[in-house]
């Protein structure tokens, strides 16, 4: 059996479709307008994951559900410091989970909140 020679593909981008011609997955190298990043949709296009690396040197990794609304998030800023975001199906925070901008001095590891309002922090920065 003969080996086949392996082909090396240059592109700033790559879309791959399913037997419909629909997008499934996104590979995109970005550019200086537009952050790099992987996106796979389920087959109905209602749901879908990304991978994103931002201009600030972060990456995000967010499962999105139908409409885009609804996420859990995963996050590392550029100061390693990383998160997790859940959203209630309207799209608004329900918990957080390590340093974000929503936590004062950022010292908060976890955040609940309700209609998008915070209603406990935990440790709480009162005490």
């Amino acid at each position: 059996m003969r080996k086949k020679k392996k082909k090396i593909i240059e592109a700033n981008a790559i879309y791959l479709s399913d037997e419909n011609g629909k997008h499934r997955i996104v590979l995109d190298a970005g550019a200086e307008n537009r952050p790099a990043y992987i996106a796979m949709f389920s087959r109905s296009g209602k749901r879908y994951l990304n991978v994103i690396t931002q201009d600030d040197d972060s990456i995000e990794i967010t499962l999105r559900g139908e409409c885009g609304r609804s996420y859990v998030q995963i996050q590392m800023s550029e100061h390693n410091q990383g998160s997790i975001w859940l959203s209630d199906e309207k799209g608004l925070p329900e918990i957080i989970l390590g340093r974000n901008q929503l936590a004062p001095n950022r010292h908060n590891k976890i955040i609940i909140l309700d209609e998008g309002n915070i209603i406990n922090r935990i440790p709480n920065p009162s005490e």
